[in-house]
């Protein structure tokens, strides 16, 4: 599941004054293990957590919300922004992290009959998603320039939303694929009446 590989990102926004124009190739949201005084914590795609599950047997229709404590990422980046009186540019290596992910999910499935047993299988998953906060940092901006660089990443930290609102449509898409791949997988495996006995 790990690297979780996302579409091809292009921001453009703005007139000449306050534009915005930056493109993010091979993003790849990755798991990461952090050590705090001897005790690991695993951060990643494959570490979510499902909860309010609420099935439908008869129609195969299941809701549910998927949390991420936190999700990291890196990507290599290109940008030509004027925000307020600065003029940032730049291009290199991106790392950030999504913190306080949480998504709302929704899952519609089909009967479908083989060698006389029905089976299940879903429909692409429609997710929405909320992310509290969004933490960036763009390498070799200015040529590598630490001052310029470090102001230009606090700005761009302080603006994150426009961002975030640019990547959620992508990031949805993927997962989106993902889980449904996930689900369906399961699903193929069991006949109807294997995953829903009582029903």
């Amino acid at each position: 599941m790990e690297p979780l590989t996302l579409k091809h990102i292009r921001l453009l926004r703005g007139p000449q004054a306050a534009r915005l124009d930056v493109n993010l190739t091979n993003i790849q949201v990755i798991i990461l293990k952090l050590c705090v005084f001897g005790k690991y914590t695993i951060f990643g795609p494959s570490m979510f957590k499902i909860r309010d599950l609420k099935i439908d047997p008869d129609n195969v229709f299941i809701t549910f919300k998927v949390g991420f404590q936190k999700l990291d990422f890196r990507r290599k980046y290109q940008i030509n922004a004027q925000i307020l009186l600065l003029n940032i540019v730049g291009d290199g290596d991106l790392t950030g992290s999504f913190l306080g992910y949480d998504s709302d999910c929704l899952m519609k499935s089909q009967k479908i009959v083989k060698n006389n047993n029905t089976y299940v299988n879903f429909e692409k998953m429609k997710i929405k998603i909320k992310i509290n906060k969004a933490v960036l940092n763009f390498e070799n901006l200015f040529g590598g320039d630490s001052v310029l660089g470090s102001a230009s990443n606090e700005i761009l930290n302080s603006n994150s939303d426009f961002i975030i609102d640019e990547i959620k449509p992508v990031l949805e898409d993927s997962l989106s694929d993902l889980f449904t791949r996930i689900a369906n997988k399961i699903t193929l495996k069991f006949t109807y009446d294997d995953l829903f006995p009582n029903n």
